[in-house]
């Protein structure tokens, strides 16, 4: 009989984008004449064929006990899809994993990320209201707060997702989705090893502008020290950029296409020329004494923004660039720790580093941090770009009671479309542990063969919706 130790307690994904024409899980309209838009009436094969495989998975565990979902940023699409449309995918997706007739977990825990950073704004608001409501003499209104405890128990709840999830099972039920912002601590009785879940938009320093902005031109601002600082001083430049200006209708998707041509160079290099031209007629810089010297202007300022759009998430040359390492380590052993030492009182000394927001799966040792750190990046569920990239692909992480992480790599791009993998990676080429084999051997039998045939079936259906999306994508260069 399979040890407890076995049981796979944890189930984390990143970077669904819900909604998203460019997601994988989206339903897609194939069909003439509209083909490449989103098709909510249509059947979404890769969304389906992972609750699938997922369910198999975790009915190898010997307990009764269904593990928790952690859904770690970017789920909805809040950037690019309608609200309609990402709430009617939550409700497909995970209400069949917490409620329909085979659950598959017990519950639900929510951290927003970039691009759906409003569902914490949201949730954020929706408690500070219920404050007001419930305590405080006239003329006293509690402090504004922008995190939560790392803890699950910290969380809020957002009565729209919980009425969205409460839909899978009937008419005016509710879910139970708890969101926490912007970390959350999984640690040991011991309080010596620890998972810390963070989505890693605080990882870039694009993120964090605000901060930069202020000590750069007030000198004297003391440095930053705390989850909470970072999130006060840069909600309001996250949500608005990341998580609110694309869902403006018709001009939001005009803004998609336009972000995703300062991504692609050599589209980006044939219409330079002409929308310079067309700023500098319509905008009047003062000091410029001619036309062509502000059409320059405007060239050499639209080159440095293609050059820093999309940041890591469009870094094609390596898994995660040196910088972004260096942030993310910088957040994680700074602010984090410090976080979770108010929280429990001591520093973990094992710590597990578990992320997403680059679309870039891997795992590895962070260089120099102190506690070692072991990251876990589980890559995105977008097509980013009309051609196969290198590093692109998917992982689930899978958590043992004793906070094991089996970093199980799904699928990666390939030139044909989509290659299934479905092993169990470990940081470094290190040792496989006990926990991380029975997973695998769950995956692909006791003999470490093929894939089982519902990941085959994974397999073919992101495949197929991979080369969909590459045929109809997004990437337009106007004229």
């Amino acid at each position: 009989m399979p040890s407890p130790e076995a049981d796979i307690r944890y189930v984390i994904l990143s970077d669904l984008h819900m909604g998203e024409a460019i997601s994988l899980l989206t339903p897609f309209d194939r069909g003439a004449g509209t083909a490449g838009e989103v098709d909510m009436d249509g059947p979404a094969p890769a969304l389906e064929a992972l609750c699938d495989a997922l369910g198999e998975l975790i009915g190898g565990n010997s307990g009764l006990d269904l593990p928790t979902l952690i859904l770690n940023g970017d789920v909805l699409g809040m950037a690019y899809a309608s609200m309609p449309e990402a709430l009617a995918l939550f409700e497909r997706f995970v209400g069949r994993m917490v409620s329909g007739p085979s659950p598959v977990c017990s519950r639900v825990v929510y951290l927003p990320g970039n691009h759906d950073h409003h569902v914490w704004e949201m949730a954020r608001e929706a408690d500070y209201s219920r404050q007001v409501r419930e305590g405080g003499a006239s003329g006293e209104y509690p402090e504004v707060f922008h995190s939560t405890s790392p803890d699950v128990s910290g969380g809020l709840s957002l009565p729209v997702l919980n009425a969205a999830l409460g839909r899978s099972t009937g008419p005016g039920a509710e879910g139970d989705v708890r969101i926490v912002y912007p970390n959350l601590a999984l640690l040991d009785d011991a309080g010596d090893r620890c998972a810390l879940i963070h989505h890693g938009h605080y990882a870039e320093s694009v993120y964090k502008l605000m901060s930069i902005a202020r000590r750069v031109l007030l000198p004297e601002t003391p440095p930053l020290d705390s989850v909470e600082a970072i999130e006060a001083e840069n909600f309001a430049w996250v949500d608005f950029v990341w998580s609110l200006v694309g869902r403006s209708g018709e001009a939001g998707e005009d803004l998609e296409s336009i972000f995703l041509l300062l991504r692609n160079k050599e589209a980006f290099e044939e219409v330079i020329g002409p929308y310079s031209d067309r700023i500098a007629g319509a905008v009047d810089y003062p000091f410029l004494p001619f036309e062509w010297v502000e059409s320059r202007l405007t060239k050499t300022i639209l080159n440095r923004l293609s050059s820093k759009a999309g940041g890591e998430r469009f870094n094609a040359k390596e898994a995660c660039g040196p910088e972004t390492m260096r942030g993310l380590r910088e957040y994680l052993t700074g602010p984090s720790l410090q976080q979770i030492r108010g929280a429990r009182g001591a520093d973990p000394t094992d710590l597990k580093i578990i992320w997403g927001h680059t679309h870039k799966p891997f795992v590895k040792m962070a260089p120099g941090s102190s506690p070692p750190m072991e990251v876990h990046n589980l890559g995105g569920w977008t097509v980013d770009y009309p051609d196969s990239t290198p590093f692109r692909g998917a992982s689930v992480a899978l958590l043992n009671s004793s906070l094991d992480v089996a970093h199980l790599r799904l699928w990666m791009e390939s030139d044909s479309g989509a290659e299934l993998v479905c092993r169990v990676e470990y940081p470094d080429g290190g040792e496989p542990h006990a926990f991380g084999d029975a997973v695998e051997a769950r995956v692909r039998g006791e003999s470490r063969g093929a894939p089982t045939a519902v990941w085959q079936s994974l397999g073919h259906a992101v495949e197929g919706e991979m080369k969909t999306r590459r045929r109809h994508h997004r990437l337009q260069r106007p004229s």
